[in-house]
C-alpha cells in the first residue's frame, strides 16, 4: 500500500509538471497572437442636443460602429426636426460639424457655416458614414461629399456596380427629387467600394438607396466618361457594358460576394478560418442558392499571409476556394480553432501523451521492484 501512495505522489508530481509545462506554453502562444491594427480601434460616437436622448454636449447620443469592409465607421440615429448634433473621434479629440456637401434640404449649419453645429431640419432616420478624420485641419470637411455623408431616409434597396477600372466613380440619381443636386453627384470611390474584392474583373461597388432619395434613374461617371442613363432597379449589376436595367444574375452573385467579403473583414484578423460555424453556413445557403456561380466562382478575394494588411503580405483567392473553406467550417463542431489554437491543441494533447507514457513508465518500474 505504501509502493502505491508513492507511485501516486510520484505520479501526480509527474502530471503536475506536465500540466503546467502544457498550460506554460499555451499561455506564450496565445500572447502573439495578433491584435486589430490601429487606428480601427478610434472611439467615433454622435453628440449634441437630441430630444428624449441629451440636454448636453458631453453625452454619447449613439457610437459608430468600424466597417473593415468600407474603411468606414457607421452608424444609423433617430433624429427630431431642431436637434443639433456633430461626429466626435474621441480618440483623436477632433469634431466633425456642418459641411455644404451635406446641402440643405434635410440638414443645415446651425449658424450656416462650415464646422457649425449640424441642424435637423426634417426629422426622421439617418445614415451617418465617415472615414478617418483624424488628422484633418478642420474635421467638418470630412461632410465635403468623399469621405463621409449622412443620407436620410430607409433603406430602398442595393445597387451593385463595376469601378470600370477608373480611379474614382460618381453616382448622380433624377427622375425623382435629384437627391444630389447637381451632376456629377457623390463621389462614391470609398463610401461604397468593396475592399479588396475584384468582381467580373473590375472592382465591386454595393451603393445603398435611402428613401430620402425618390429618383428612379442613375449615372455612374469619373471625371471624363460616363455611362447611359441607368434605370434603377435595385440587387441588380451594372457596367458600362451591361444592359440599362441592370443585370440580375450578376446582381445576385455580386450580392453573395459582397456578403462573404462582409464576413471576412468582420473577423479580428481578416480570416476566413474565423468565421464562426453559423455564419458560414447561413453564407453557404446564400452561395447554393444561385442560379449561375460562374462570376462569382471566378472573383477574387484579398487575404494577407501574417493578418495584416500590408500590400507585401496580400493574396488573391478566388471566392471558390472561399467557398470551399466555408463548407468544411459548416459541416465542422461548433468550435472552430484558428491557427493559434490548432498549435495550442497540439501542445496541450503532447503535453497529455507525455504525462500518459511517464504514468506508464512508474506503474511498470514500480512492478518490476516489486517482482523483484
Amino acid at each position: 500500500m505504501k509502493k502505491f501512495s508513492k507511485l501516486l505522489l510520484a505520479l501526480g508530481g509527474i502530471s503536475a509538471v506536465g500540466a503546467g509545462l502544457a498550460v506554460g506554453m499555451v499561455d506564450n502562444n496565445v500572447n502573439t497572437v495578433e491584435q486589430t491594427k490601429a487606428g480601427t480601434t478610434d472611439s467615433v460616437v454622435i453628440r449634441g442636443v437630441v430630444s428624449g436622448v441629451s440636454t448636453d454636449w458631453d453625452t454619447n447620443v449613439a457610437t459608430l460602429q468600424y466597417n473593415p469592409t468600407s474603411s468606414r465607421w457607421e452608424a444609423t440615429v433617430t433624429f427630431a426636426v431642431g436637434d443639433l448634433f456633430k461626429v466626435v473621434n474621441v480618440t483623436a479629440n477632433k469634431w466633425a460639424g456642418y459641411h455644404t456637401g451635406l446641402g440643405t434640404t434635410n440638414l443645415a449649419g446651425e449658424n450656416g457655416n462650415i464646422g457649425d453645429n449640424i441642424k435637423v431640419i426634417t426629422a426622421g432616420e439617418y445614415h451617418i458614414s465617415v472615414s478617418d478624420f483624424s488628422g484633418f485641419g478642420n474635421a467638418s470637411y470630412i461632410f465635403d461629399g468623399v469621405t463621409g455623408s449622412i443620407d436620410y431616409g430607409t433603406l430602398r434597396g442595393y445597387l451593385f456596380a463595376s469601378s470600370n477600372s477608373w480611379t474614382k466613380t460618381y453616382l448622380y440619381t433624377f427622375g425623382g427629387n435629384s437627391y444630389y443636386a447637381s451632376f456629377r453627384g457623390r463621389n462614391i470611390t470609398s463610401a461604397y467600394g468593396t475592399y479588396g474584392v475584384t468582381f467580373n474583373s473590375n472592382g465591386l461597388y454595393r451603393i445603398p438607396i435611402y428613401s430620402g432619395c425618390t429618383d428612379n434613374s442613375f449615372i455612374l461617371s469619373n471625371d471624363s466618361n460616363q455611362t447611359a442613363d441607368l434605370t434603377m432597379n435595385f440587387s441588380r449589376y451594372y457596367s458600362t457594358s451591361s444592359d440599362v436595367t441592370g443585370d440580375a444574375v450578376l446582381g445576385a452573385q455580386a450580392s453573395v460576394a459582397y456578403a462573404i467579403a462582409d464576413a471576412v473583414y468582420q473577423t479580428t484578423n481578416y480570416s476566413v478560418c474565423n468565421i464562426s460555424k453559423t455564419v458560414a453556413q447561413s453564407l453557404i445557403n446564400q452561395y447554393d442558392a444561385l442560379s449561375n456561380h460562374a462570376t462569382i466562382d471566378d472573383a477574387t478575394i484579398y487575404t494577407w499571409k501574417n493578418n495584416s494588411r500590408l500590400d507585401s503580405e496580400k493574396l488573391n483567392v478566388t471566392f471558390k476556394d472561399i467557398v470551399a473553406k466555408l463548407r468544411v467550417t459548416a459541416a465542422s463542431a461548433a468550435f472552430v480553432p484558428s491557427k493559434t489554437s490548432d498549435s495550442s491543441s497540439t501542445i496541450v494533447l503532447g503535453g497529455l501523451a507525455a504525462i500518459a507514457v511517464l504514468a506508464a513508465g512508474g506503474y511498470f518500474f514500480v512492478r518490476k521492484k516489486k517482482n523483484a
